[in-house]
C-alpha cells in the first residue's frame, strides 16, 4: 500500500512541480526535492521514527489492550461483526480498526500472533499520513515546503506515540489527511480529478468505520469553512467531488456493517455508543480526562514537540499571508478544528492529532521562507516561546532520567544519552538566530530522532515497574501455568492481562477468587495486596491448602499508585479442590 502510493505521489495522482525554486538557504533540502526523493527518503525516516519499539514494547492500558484483545476474540470466534472484551460488549467505536488488525494479523498466528503484528496498521497508516501530506502540501505551497512540512508531521512527538500504538488514532490521521486533504485542495488549489474524489469519498467511509463521527465532523467544519472563503471556487470544487458517484462509494463501506451490527445488538449498538460514549463526552468530563478552555494550544508546547518551537512564528507567517489561497484553505482546517475541541469538555492529548498536518504546513512554510517584515515582533515573540521551549525540553530530558532512576537504574544507559542529546540541542537552540529559523532544521530533526529511537526501543520498554502484566505473564510461563482458565486474577483488572494471559482467565475480586479455587474453577489465584484480607476470610481454614509462591510488585499508571500481587497456587490436587 505504501509503495503503491509513493508511486502515485511521484506519477502525478497528485502531481506537483520537480524542482525547487532558487535561493532556498539549505542546499541539502534542495537536493533532497527532486523526482522520486522526497518520497523515498520521507518513507525511510518514517521507518527510522516509528518501526523501533513495535515489538518490545508491551501492550499499554488501557485503550490499546482493549483493542487487541477485542481483535483477537474476533479472530478466536470467527465473529467479526461484535465488539467483546471476554464476555463484555465493547459497544462504543466502529469496527474499522478491528478489521484492519486482524488483516495484519493472520498472516502471523491469528490469535496468537505477537503484538508488533497489530501494531503494524498503525504504523502503516503514519507513514500514509505523512506522504499524503507531502502530496497535498506541494498542491498548496511550493514542494520544499510540503517536504519539510511533511518531516515535521513525521517527527512530531503525539505521531510517533500514535504510530507505536495499536489503537485508532493514527489510522484516523490518514483518513483525515486523505479526506480534508482533498477537500482543502479542491478549493485552494484545482478541482479534484475522479480519482482524486474517489480517494476523498473512501477516505471518508473508512474513517467513519474507524472512528464513528469524528472525520465526518472535522470535514463538515472544514467543508463550511471553505465554502465562506472561496466564493469564486466554490461551484466548480463541490461539482469535483462527484458527489453521485461517491455517496453510493461511502454508503457502500459503511452500510453493511452498520446494518449488521444492528441485526446482531437489536438495535442497541449505536444508542449505547452515543449515550455510554459520545454524548457524555460532548456533554461533560467523561472518565475523568477533563481540561481548561485552552488546554490543548498549551499542550502544543508537547505533543508539536520538537517543532512547538516554530508554532509562533509559523502563524505570524501565515497572518502576514492570509490573503494567500493555501494560508486561507490550511486555517479552514486548523482553526475550527481547534475550536471544537477547545469547547469539548472530554479532554486528551492525542484529540490534536488531527489537526497536527496542517499545523506542520504552516511550520514548513515558514521555515523555508525567509522572513522580510515584522522583524522586532518576531523576535520578541519567538524569544518568549523559545524560553518555554527550552524549559519543555530540560523538562522532558529530567523527567527520563528521573523514570530511571526511580523505576529501572539500569535504564540510564538509554536516559542518560538522551538528556546529554537535549543537552546539546537546547545548547544549539539558544546559540541560534531568530532570524534564521530554517537552519535550525537539521538539528531538531536529528535530535528528535535519536531520543524516538532511544526512548522507544531501549528506554520505555526497560522500565520493568511499569509492566506488572507482563511481569505476571513471565512469572507463569516460567512456571508452566498456561491454561488461562486455571487463573483468576482478584483486584488487578488491567485489560493487559487478559490479552497477554488469554481470554479464559477471570477477573474478580478478592472473595470471587477465594470461591473459584474452593470449587476447583482455577489453580492459580493472583491476589493483589488491598484484596488480600478478603481473599483470606473468604477462604476460611481452607486457606491452608494454599501456597504463595511469588510476589511481584510495580506502578499502575493507569490507576496511579503501586500495587503488589500475590501469585498463589493450590498445594493439593486440582482433582481434588472440589470437597475442600
Amino acid at each position: 500500500m505504501v509503495g503503491l502510493l509513493v508511486k502515485a505521489t511521484n506519477e502525478g495522482v497528485l502531481s506537483s512541480s520537480d524542482t525547487c525554486p532558487p535561493g532556498l538557504s539549505i542546499p541539502l533540502i534542495d537536493r533532497c526535492c527532486s523526482g522520486n526523493r522526497p518520497s523515498i527518503i520521507l518513507f525511510l525516516l518514517c521507518i527510522a521514527l516509528f518501526v523501533p519499539g513495535i515489538g518490545s514494547i508491551p501492550p499499554t492500558d488501557r485503550d490499546e489492550a482493549r483493542y487487541v484483545q477485542a481483535t483477537r476474540q474476533m479472530m478466536e470466534s470467527g465473529d467479526f461483526i461484535r465488539i467483546r472484551i471476554q464476555q463484555t460488549a465493547r459497544e462504543k467505536k466502529p469496527v474499522g480498526i478491528h478489521w484492519l488488525q486482524a488483516a495484519s494479523a493472520l498472516p502471523f498466528g491469528g490469535p496468537t500472533a505477537p503484538l508488533w503484528a497489530y501494531r503494524l496498521p498503525s504504523v502503516i497508516s503514519a507513514i500514509l499520513a505523512v506522504l499524503l501530506t507531502f502530496s497535498i502540501g506541494s498542491q498548496l505551497f511550493r514542494r520544499d515546503t510540503a517536504f519539510i512540512g511533511a518531516i515535521v508531521l513525521a517527527s512530531s512527538l503525539v505521531v510517533v506515540a500514535e504510530a507505536h500504538l495499536a489503537k485508532t488514532d493514527a489510522t484516523l490521521l490518514a483518513t483525515v489527511v486523505a479526506a480534508v486533504g482533498m477537500l482543502v485542495k479542491a478549493f485552494a488549489s484545482s478541482p479534484l480529478s475522479r480519482r482524486q474524489a474517489l480517494i476523498f469519498w473512501a477516505a471518508l467511509g473508512i474513517g467513519t468505520l474507524v472512528k464513528g463521527p469524528v472525520l465526518p465532523g472535522l470535514t463538515a467544519t472544514t467543508g463550511l469553512s471553505l465554502f465562506f472563503l472561496f466564493r469564486n471556487t466554490r461551484r466548480a470544487s463541490l461539482v469535483s467531488l462527484r458527489p453521485i458517484l461517491g455517496i453510493p462509494l461511502f454508503i457502500v463501506l459503511v452500510a453493511p456493517w452498520a446494518i449488521a451490527i444492528s441485526i446482531a445488538s437489536n438495535g442497541a449498538f449505536f444508542s449505547r455508543a452515543i449515550a455510554g460514549d459520545i454524548a457524555p463526552k460532548l456533554l461533560g468530563v467523561h472518565e475523568s480526562h477533563g481540561g481548561f478552555p485552552g488546554y490543548y494550544t498549551s499542550l502544543l508546547l508537547l505533543t508539536f514537540w520538537p517543532w512547538s518551537l516554530g508554532v509562533v512564528p509559523a502563524l505570524a507567517a501565515a497572518w502576514r499571508g492570509r490573503h494567500e489561497a493555501a494560508n486561507r484553505a490550511i486555517a479552514a482546517w486548523f482553526i475550527p478544528g481547534l475550536f471544537v475541541i477547545e469547547l469539548v469538555p472530554t479532554k486528551l492529548p492525542h484529540y490534536i492529532l488531527p489537526l497536527i498536518p496542517p499545523l506542520a504546513l504552516w511550520v514548513g512554510n515558514c521555515l523555508t521562507s525567509v522572513i522580510q517584515s515584522g522583524a522586532i515582533t518576531q523576535r520578541r515573540f519567538s524569544l518568549f516561546v523559545t524560553s518555554f521551549w527550552i524549559l519543555a525540553t530540560v523538562g522532558i530530558a529530567i523527567f527520563f532520567v528521573a523514570a530511571s532512576v526511580v523505576f529501572e537504574p539500569r535504564t540510564l544507559v538509554a536516559s542518560i544519552p538522551i538528556a546529554i542529546l537535549l543537552g546539546a540541542l537546547v545548547y544549539r537552540i539558544g546559540l541560534a538566530k531568530i532570524s534564521e529559523p530554517a537552519a535550525l532544521v537539521l538539528p531538531l530533526l536529528l535530535s528528535a530522532t535519536s531520543l524516538y529511537i532511544l526512548f522507544f526501543g531501549a528506554l520505555f520498554p526497560g522500565l520493568n515497574p511499569l509492566w506488572l502484566s507482563r511481569s505476571l505473564h513471565q512469572e507463569l510461563s516460567e512456571r508452566k501455568i498456561d491454561d488461562p482458565s486455571s487463573i483468576v486474577i482478584a483486584g488487578y483488572q488491567e485489560p493487559s492481562a487478559v490479552f497477554l494471559l488469554g481470554t479464559e482467565i477471570t477477573l474478580t475480586d478478592g472473595a470471587g477468587a477465594a470461591e473459584s479455587l474452593r470449587s476447583g474453577r482455577a489453580t492459580t489465584a493472583v491476589v493483589e495486596e488491598r484484596q488480600l484480607a478478603s481473599f483470606r476470610e473468604a477462604l476460611g481454614s481452607c486457606a491452608n491448602t494454599l501456597t504463595e509462591v511469588k510476589t511481584l510488585s510495580g506502578f499502575n499508571y493507569s490507576k496511579g499508585k503501586y500495587m503488589t500481587l500475590h501469585l498463589i497456587r493450590l498445594s493439593i490436587p486440582r482433582t481434588l479442590s472440589p470437597t475442600l
